[in-house]
């Protein structure tokens, strides 16, 4: 049994990992109140992983189009806002 904890396996704080995705450690509460993130409970103390936190940014990428919308023509109702 090894008592290291990998790379990729680094626990968080609440507020470690609330600033990692820059908003509020209160939100993170709430995500884990909600099953949203999973956590791990340790000695009365919760901790995210590293890992499910690179997980969430991945899982919310918005892709770019490829393909960039045609302007209105000239002279359309838009022109004239």
């Amino acid at each position: 049994m090894s008592n290291t904890i990998p790379c990729d396996s680094e626990l968080l704080t609440i507020c470690e990992a609330a600033s990692l995705l820059r908003i509020k450690p209160a939100t993170v509460r709430d995500w884990i109140w909600k099953k949203k993130i999973a956590y791990v409970k340790f000695s009365g103390r919760v901790f995210i992983r590293r890992s499910d936190v690179d997980a969430l940014i991945q899982a919310s990428i918005v892709p770019a189009t490829t393909s960039r919308t045609e302007k209105a023509p000239s002279g359309s109702a838009e022109d004239n806002r």
